[in-house]
């Protein structure tokens, strides 16, 4: 996405609409992803190879006008987190700069609707997310569970339900994960463990307990999940179109991912329209695309092309972390999700 060599694409403005339902969510995804899939592997090893600290770069060059997550990111495997190459590498970011707004503490149900399936053997795909991130004051838990209906051309029905829990201190530095799921009530995956950093920037360690006892290396840069969430928004406020962020989740057993994200557009405080709960009015917000792609050699399994993400996921952010009017690609379908329910508990740290 970042370096010499890569072409820059014309303007394409991209409106921060109130509904982005249906062809807007469509055409966002299908513009984002056909340049994340051109551009994807040789942008991320060049700008890996031009910064020292992986997740601090900025591109400039033509952009789209205008506009999850680490901490929303979400795949078969789990819901937890490029476009439009611009001309340039500069200079790097400030590393772990403070947000502008501080991260909500939030419970939110999102309500799953299938789009479009890609896969003749899907005819129905329904479903629910809850979302709980709690402040533990040095820290933040969060629990997660999707839950998904499939159904086939054969009227059958296949139950997936995935819980994920984390704590993740608030300098960056350690997680605990927890991961678990099942089909049609047989467990099919699980990872458990822990990960630290030996600094703000710095390499790391994740060690997992489930499924085995064993060691794998973060590179330096790799962010978990919430400080993932941070870097985008703080990207976002400052103006940036373009990040390359590393991130480990813990929803898996193959370590640290590589992340790109586009800011396509974002609309500053006071200016984001109507908010559909009190809680989020006049917060800053914006469009927000981010694809995940395996580092590690690809998965003959997998049957996508080389170089393509893993997951990719198009939702709108508010400035404090929480979001809505979510756009999922799975393997075989497209999902919208949809902000049913939200509260934001009481301070008490």
């Amino acid at each position: 996405m970042l370096g010499g060599g890569l072409v820059g694409v014309a303007a394409v403005p991209v409106a921060l609409a109130a509904d982005w339902s249906g062809a807007a969510f469509g055409t966002e995804y299908a513009q984002a992803r056909d340049l994340v899939q051109g551009n994807g592997v040789e942008a991320r090893a060049e700008a890996r190879a031009a910064c020292g600290v992986p997740w601090c770069w900025d591109g400039r060059g033509p952009m789209w006008g205008g506009l999850m997550a680490g901490g929303l990111r979400m795949s078969l495997r789990l819901f937890v987190t490029a476009v439009l190459a611009p001309a340039v590498l500069v200079a790097p970011l400030p590393c772990r700069a403070a947000n502008p707004v501080p991260m909500a503490a939030h419970q939110a149900v999102y309500e799953l609707t299938l789009d479009k399936a890609t896969s003749e053997d899907v005819a129905a795909v329904r479903g629910t997310m809850a979302y709980d991130v709690a402040d533990a004051c040095d820290g933040w838990a969060t629990r997660q569970r999707l839950d998904l209906t499939i159904s086939n051309r054969d009227g059958q029905d296949i139950h997936l339900v995935s819980d994920y829990t984390t704590w993740e201190s608030k300098d960056g530095l350690s997680m605990r994960f927890r991961m678990k799921q099942a089909t049609d009530t047989a467990v099919t995956d699980q990872a458990e463990g822990e990960a630290t950093l030996e600094r703000v920037g710095g390499p790391g360690t994740i060690h997992y307990t489930v499924p085995e006892e064993r060691d794998m290396a973060m590179p330096a840069g790799t962010l978990f999940p919430m400080s993932h969430t941070e870097a985008i928004l703080n990207g976002a406020s400052e103006g940036k179109k373009f990040l390359s962020l590393p991130i480990f989740d813990g929803t898996g057993t193959k370590g640290t991912q590589d992340s790109s994200v586009v800011v396509l557009g974002w609309a500053p405080a006071g200016a984001a329209g109507a908010a559909p709960y009190p809680a989020l009015e006049g917060l800053a917000k914006g469009r927000v695309h981010i694809a995940f792609f395996d580092r590690g050699a690809p998965d003959a399994a997998a049957k996508k092309p080389a170089g393509s993400p893993d997951y990719e996921v198009s939702m709108t952010y508010w400035a404090n972390g929480v979001a809505d009017g979510l756009y999922m690609h799975f393997s075989d379908f497209l999902m919208n999700g949809r902000l049913r329910e939200f509260s934001v508990p009481a301070p008490h740290c």
